[in-house]
């Protein structure tokens, strides 16, 4: 019993020899090389910059709608009222109306605009001792979005007062609201060189697109 008990010993001691020498060998071999392989890459090439041109939209354009161009044109017929006054005399009332024809013209791109709107027109007003007539022209900037624009709009005036040729200066405030603003609002302050000491006037008036009316009932 003991002669088979050495005799498996010695067989196991033999087979184990030969694996634990198999392990450790590459240990060896790679242990006496500790630094690391280098890789010679090349250097990466330089690409020349190239220039693209566009020839249509670009979508860098904030994808922003165009300025409108359905109707530039308006013709506002405004009725008013407004208060006379000079520097000697007690205020009086007047009525009048007011004839335009006015265009918009955008100054950039996106959902509002800033905007320039050149104008002409034609002024009666009914005064106490007689009637002025007067003819003006302006321009002025305004801010505009799809229905509601506001501007400011400086005209010169010249014509005739009481039957006096006059000249003056009339500053007014607009506000259009709806589709293709057709209504809107003015107030307006206006001086004129009428009489010896000059005479101004505050007037506030509806108004109406008659172009616009004409082209949505079509």
């Amino acid at each position: 019993m003991r002669t088979v008990l050495l005799v498996s010993c010695l067989l196991a001691s033999m087979l184990a020899a030969p694996a634990s020498s198999q392990a450790s060998g590459p240990t060896e071999e790679t242990g006496g090389n500790s630094e690391a392989a280098v890789i010679d890459l090349p250097q990466p090439s330089r690409t020349e910059r190239r220039v693209i041109v566009e020839t249509s939209e670009s979508p860098l354009y904030h994808r922003a709608p165009k300025p409108k161009q359905s109707q530039m044109l308006a013709l506002r017929a405004v009725p008013n009222l407004s208060y006379l006054t000079t520097d000697s005399t007690e205020g009086s009332w007047a009525f009048g109306v007011d004839a335009f024809v006015s265009a918009w013209f955008d100054l950039n791109r996106g959902i509002w605009h800033w905007a320039l709107i050149p104008e002409l027109g034609y002024s009666f007003a009914a005064m106490p001792d007689g009637a002025d007539h007067l003819a003006s022209a302006g321009i002025g900037p305004a801010f505009r979005w799809d229905w509601l624009m506001i501007g400011i709009i400086p005209r010169g005036l010249l014509g005739s007062a009481d039957g006096e040729l006059v000249g003056g200066v009339r500053t007014s405030l607009v506000a259009a609201f709806g589709g293709d603003y057709l209504f809107g609002a003015e107030l307006s302050h206006c001086w004129l060189s009428a009489g010896p000491e000059g005479r101004q006037n505050l007037t506030a008036g509806l108004w109406l697109d008659l172009i616009g009316v004409v082209a949505h009932n079509r």
